[in-house]
């Protein structure tokens, strides 16, 4: 009886280690997720460098011909109108990157802004120049048709994966297509989305992967996001007859 009463008491002691062992993974697995949670929601060094280091790059390419406009005030006013719209697209541009890396999530707001600001480029170039509500109409027009034919392109390619069961691209990566396509030429927003496939590939190849290739997602949108606005910002430095219309 003796033995038996020991040997219920040894056995007790011993689930009693293993819960209070599994209690205390349990409770430093919540204390890792709360520390990545926290490391998530506060803004890091690559966080707090990006939006000066893209506004360095736009003063650099669009700044110059602000600069050397003359003293006219008008001539002035319109290249100073597309360096603030590219400064301020830079920030929905980090948003969207830090969205769809933390959470795969592009949010509707920087996307929105960004059509918003690629309207408000091509509506006031033509009217700070003299050319007329007319040539207004028709550049907003312009860069409607390609902002729609940006958005029908992703929208088909997301419904046929999704026949075929597959998420290639989410809703989000639709709309921003759309969104930026509203700043380029067709011809720039091709350049864009393949620069942005190369570069979305090129970091699927380099991350380490547990499944499959084709099981790995990728969030498109940290990609195309800042392939658009490159494309856009750079395209001055870029000799004529090479970026494609």
């Amino acid at each position: 009886m003796a033995n038996h009463a020991a040997a219920e008491a040894t056995k007790a002691a011993a689930e009693a280690t293993k819960a209070a062992a599994e209690a205390e993974t349990v409770t430093a697995e919540a204390r890792a997720d709360a520390a990545g949670e926290r490391r998530a929601a506060r803004p890091g060094m690559v966080d707090r460098c990006a939006i000066p280091a893209g506004w360095a790059v736009a003063l650099a390419a669009l700044g110059p011909p602000v600069l050397s406009a003359g003293p006219a005030p008008v001539p002035a006013l319109i290249p100073a109108l597309i360096l603030v719209a590219a400064l301020l697209w830079w920030v929905a541009v980090v948003v969207t990157v830090r969205s769809d890396l933390a959470a795969f999530i592009i949010p509707d707001g920087a996307s929105a802004a960004t059509a918003a600001l690629g309207l408000a480029v091509a509506a006031g170039v033509p009217l700070l120049g003299g050319e007329g509500a007319g040539a207004a109409v028709s550049a907003v027009s312009g860069a409607v048709a390609t902002g729609i034919g940006a958005f029908a392109l992703f929208a088909l390619v997301d419904v046929g994966f999704r026949r075929l069961g597959r998420d290639a691209l989410g809703f989000g990566d639709v709309k921003l297509a759309g969104a930026a396509a509203v700043w380029l030429t067709p011809g720039a927003a091709a350049l864009a989305l393949e620069l942005a496939a190369l570069g979305a590939i090129a970091a699927l190849l380099a991350r380490p992967r547990a499944g499959p290739l084709r099981d790995t997602a990728v969030p498109f949108g940290a990609f195309l996001a800042p392939a658009a606005w490159l494309v856009f910002v750079l395209a001055p430095l870029v000799p004529d007859g090479i970026l494609p219309r």
